[in-house]
């Protein structure tokens, strides 16, 4: 919803935009209540009345906003007009604003799982550098201590042969 609201909250192609009677150009919703709250009641008159409802229209083929379209078709009053487009303005900018929350919330937990993978990387790194820790230190006590052990083994062989055969 929030990307359609956001393409029907933004500006028209400049040759599809509204000219009014006045001179006034509308690209977008915004700009369309704005001329609405100031527009005078021989223009309005000119551009809604028993036979058509050019806003309406506009809102309809160019904006490509249907539920705009069938509200503003209900309506022939300026005010009334005013009212529902600054509604159906609001209510897609409280779409985007949902929206853009939850992209933000998702970004969030992406970011949260992220943090928690990295975590558990650095436990198992830290887990395979502790066991190669002592891996080299077992691998230092036996060729440290084999020089020590191989010359005792030979000396008591040597003192075991010497003495078995007196």
């Amino acid at each position: 919803m929030s990307i359609e609201a956001k393409r029907t909250l933004s500006d028209v192609a400049p040759e599809h935009s509204f000219k009014t009677k006045a001179g006034k150009e509308l690209r977008n919703l915004e700009e369309l209540l704005h001329n609405l709250k100031d527009m005078d009641t021989k223009t309005f008159s000119h551009h809604v009345n028993e036979h058509k409802n050019d806003f309406e229209k506009w809102v309809k083929d160019v904006v490509k906003d249907e539920p705009l379209a069938g509200e503003l078709t209900e309506t022939k009053d300026q005010l009334e007009m005013e009212r529902i487009v600054r509604n159906r303005i609001i209510e897609l900018k409280e779409a985007i604003d949902k929206y853009e929350e939850s992209f933000k919330k998702d970004e969030e937990i992406i970011e949260e799982h992220a943090k928690m993978e990295e975590h558990e990387e650095q436990n198992t790194t830290k887990k395979y550098e502790e066991e190669a820790d002592t891996v080299d230190s077992l691998k230092y006590f036996i060729n440290k201590n084999f020089i020590g052990i191989a010359v005792g083994t030979m000396i008591g062989l040597i003192i075991g042969f010497i003495l078995g055969n007196l």
